[in-house]
């Protein structure tokens, strides 16, 4: 279980769920997987990128920090 906020540059790629921090948004529940077709599958001919569990992409402005849902205190903001 991590014990602390880390960077974002380290957050997992393997499409599990954890919690981001940005500045303007706050806590974020996001994951790194490819975006979905219309029919709510994953677009294979997509490159996999982040996003929220709302399906917000953010390619353009990642989070800066993440914990893992099993974090301690997420009252703490990242220092």
């Amino acid at each position: 279980m991590t014990e602390a906020w880390l960077s974002f540059s380290t957050a997992p790629d393997d499409g599990r769920e954890v919690i981001a921090w940005r500045e303007d948004a706050g806590v974020l529940i996001v994951q790194f997987v490819g975006p979905l077709d219309e029919y709510g599958q994953l677009d294979e001919n997509e490159e996999p990128c982040w996003f929220t569990i709302h399906g917000e992409d953010l390619t353009a402005d990642l989070p800066t920090h993440w914990i893992d849902l099993q974090g301690p205190d997420l009252k703490k903001e990242p220092s």
